[in-house]
C-alpha cells in the first residue's frame, strides 16, 4: 500500500488554508489540481509500497521512539512554491521549530530501522496546497498567512489510494507523542 506519516492539521488551520486556495484560484486561470481541504497534513515521511507486517514493525518502532518526546505546537508562516511559476506545487510553510527537526529525526530514523524504502530528501516543513498550479499572476507575498497554531501531539501513518478524481487518505495508525505532567 502507497502510505506516508504525517501531522493532522486543526480544522482552524484547514479552514484558513482553504481560504488560502480560494484567493490564489481567483488568479490562476483554474490550471492545476488542487489539495482537498480534508486531505491537508503536513508530511514527515513519503514511504513506498509497505505491506502491513511492515506497517505494524514500523509503528511498533516508532511508538519507541517517541515514548521519550514531547508535545509541541507549530505556527503556520507563508506561502511558497516548488518548481516554475507556470506549474508550481504550491505550500504554505511553518515557522522553523528545533521539536520539529528532533521529531523529523525520529522518524527517519524509525523508517530506517524499519527497514522500509522512503523518500529521504532533505526535509521541507510545509502544507501541500496545489500541484501544477499556475501563479504567474498571483503575489503570494500579499496573501496574508495567519500565524495559527496548532498541537503536534501525534504522528499518523496514512494509506494513499490513487483514484481518477484524486488521492484519498486513510488513517492507519496514530502513535501518540505523551504529554507530561
Amino acid at each position: 500500500m502507497r502510505s506516508f506519516l504525517a501531522i493532522n492539521l486543526t480544522d482552524e488551520v484547514t479552514e484558513h488554508l482553504s481560504e488560502i486556495q480560494s484567493l490564489v484560484k481567483l488568479t490562476n486561470r483554474g490550471k492545476g489540481t488542487w489539495s482537498r481541504p480534508e486531505n491537508f497534513h503536513m508530511s514527515l515521511a513519503f514511504l513506498d509500497e509497505i505491506s502491513k507486517d511492515q506497517a505494524d514493525i514500523l509503528i511498533r518502532i516508532l511508538s519507541n521512539q517517541l515514548a521519550t518526546a514531547k508535545p509541541f505546537t507549530l505556527v503556520l508562516d507563508k506561502l511558497g512554491y516548488f518548481g516554475y511559476e507556470n506549474a508550481a506545487t504550491l505550500w504554505c510553510s511553518v515557522r522553523p521549530d528545533n521539536n520539529l527537526k528532533a521529531l523529523v529525526s525520529s522518524v527517519y530514523g524509525a523508517v530506517r530501522d524499519a527497514r522500509i524504502h522512503f523518500d529521504s530528501k532533505p526535509f521541507k516543513a510545509h502544507i501541500t496546497l496545489g500541484r501544477k498550479i499556475n501563479i504567474m499572476n498571483c503575489r503570494l507575498n500579499e496573501i496574508e498567512v495567519k500565524p495559527l497554531v496548532f498541537p503536534v501531539d501525534c504522528v499518523t501513518l496514512f494509506k494513499s489510494t490513487l483514484l481518477p478524481d484524486g488521492p484519498v487518505y486513510s488513517e492507519l495508525y496514530s502513535v501518540s507523542i505523551p504529554s507530561t505532567l
